[in-house]
């Protein structure tokens, strides 16, 4: 078991605007800090803990039904809200230690790419040229354009957020509380950068630590590096 962490899972949430239950996909990594084994903290405990929790506040949203208009739904959660209750329950557990978080979730309905991002772990999304405009360039007509890899371009890079060099904010739990302002690495969820993007088809979404890769294609098709 590595530092690393991750989970995906879909489940059937309802949103603001809709007034029925669908497929929603949800997916995180995180990156323990092995600092921690300097102090006898198994660095491991803390990032992994925190994607199961993650996963588990989203399992059991499913089956909590909401009265809207009418009828029972249930709520889409933002992904800084995932990564807020699972610390607290990280914490509430006593685990020592700290990581990075960043928590997806993917609206195929929309095309769209929600997420939430504490640290240096991240998201880069890769995009096929489009050969009609990029004519000159000779690119390859014939074969789909989600099938083909030799036309990617980089279309959105996440940003990082580091208090120093290779010192990244972070969740973290020492036993005690701590104070969280600019002056520390130890941060909440609300300070995460929240983005939302727009996706095309064929686009290639890499979620990643810097020992953890995750790729979830447009067409929903998820294959783990």
């Amino acid at each position: 078991m590595s530092e690393d962490a991750y989970f995906v899972t879909r489940v059937h949430l309802e949103d603001e605007n809709d007034q029925f239950l669908r497929d929603v996909t949800y997916f995180g990594v995180a990156d323990g800090v092995g600092s921690w084994r300097q102090y006898g903290v198994d660095p491991r405990l803390f990032s992994h803990k925190l994607m199961e929790e993650c996963e588990n506040i989203l399992l059991e949203a499913c089956h909590k039904d909401k009265d809207i208009g009418g009828g029972k739904f249930r709520r889409v959660i933002p992904p800084a809200d995932i990564i807020a209750q699972a610390y607290e329950r990280v914490k509430a557990e006593n685990i020592i230690g700290s990581s990075t978080a960043c928590v997806a979730l993917f609206d195929c309905i929309r095309h769209q790419l929600h997420f939430s991002n504490l640290g240096d772990s991240g998201i880069i999304v890769l995009r096929h040229i489009d050969s009609d405009i990029a004519g000159t360039l000779k690119r390859d007509r014939i074969t789909p354009r989600a099938e083909r890899s030799s036309d990617l371009r980089v279309a959105f890079i996440s940003q990082q957020q580091l208090f120093s060099f290779n010192h990244p904010y972070q969740v973290g739990w020492t036993g005690e509380e701590l104070s969280t302002d600019e002056n520390t690495s130890f941060k909440t969820a609300r300070d995460s950068c929240t983005t939302s993007i727009h996706l095309r088809r064929g686009d290639i979404i890499i979620m990643a630590t810097d020992g953890c890769k995750y790729d979830l294609a447009h067409d929903s098709s998820c294959i783990l590096h």
